[in-house]
Order: structure tokens, then sequence, then C-alpha cells
């Protein structure tokens, strides 16, 4: 779990955490230092070690308000890393700390859907070591209609 409280960050509004901050404060990565990630309709900023990143309209959803604060679910969260990584070249998350065997392999394919944007590539297949992702994906390309 994150080892800090996401209230204590001051969050500029609109925004919702995502990325591996997300993945972080719902115990799905296995990441030890996390940087902190916020999605916002405002323009890309770092300020006080928080990462603001300009997020579309038409990606502007899929989160959930916790603890008071907006928490990208995990599967955005991860749809949302592979977006900033190829939006900007940053690296949100990272494919091999993600807890992906945690992960609802239907809810990601609808948002791949829903954002018309081809993240599979995104994601290494698995080997022995890592067959929680390749099982993750095979999941996902069932739920696409995409033959493995």
């Amino acid at each position: 779990m994150i080892s800090f409280r996401l209230t204590d960050i001051r969050l500029a509004y609109p925004g919702y955490f995502t990325g591996s901050t997300a993945l972080a404060f719902w115990g799905k990565s296995t990441e030890e230092i996390v940087p902190v990630q916020v999605a916002t309709y405002v323009t890309d900023a770092e300020r006080d070690g928080v990462l603001y990143i300009w997020f579309p309209d038409d990606m502007f959803f899929g989160y959930v308000e916790q603890d008071g604060v907006l928490v990208a679910t995990p599967e955005k969260a991860v749809a949302d890393g592979f977006w900033i990584e190829e939006r900007m070249g940053i690296r949100a998350c990272d494919p091999d700390d993600i807890l992906w065997d945690e992960l609802d392999a239907t809810a990601f394919a609808d948002i791949l859907k829903r954002v018309g944007l081809d993240y599979l590539g995104h994601i290494p297949e698995g080997n022995v070591r890592t067959r929680h992702r390749s099982v993750f994906l095979r999941k996902v390309r069932d739920a696409l209609g995409i033959a493995s």
C-alpha cells in the first residue's frame, strides 16, 4: 500500500490520482518508491514533488472518490500510465511492478474500447515468472475479441 496519505496532497481541481500512485493506493503494485501523478484538465506542471499531467476530456473518467480524494480505478490507472508514457515519454507504471492477477481484464478491455487506443503493445508477454501478466493479456484479448 501507499506509504503516505493522498489527502495530505493538495490536489489541483479537477484532478485525480493515477498511474503508479493509484496502483500503490489500491495495493496493486510492488513498486516501493512511487512518484505522485495527477491527471488534470489544467496544464502539465510539477509542483512540490507532484506531477500534474494534462488529460484530454475523453480520457477524464475511470476514477472514484475514496477517502475524500479522487483516485483512478486500478485498470484505468494502468491505461493512464501507458497514455502518459506515449504522450510524455515518462514511465508512469512499470509492467513488472503491476499485480496483474489482481486486475479486472474485462474492465481494462472496456477502457481500451472507450479510449480507442491500443495499449496491449505496452504489456510485455510474460514468462514463467510473470505468468499472471500472460493470463491477463489473454483475458483482455478474449474480451476484445482478438485471437491470441
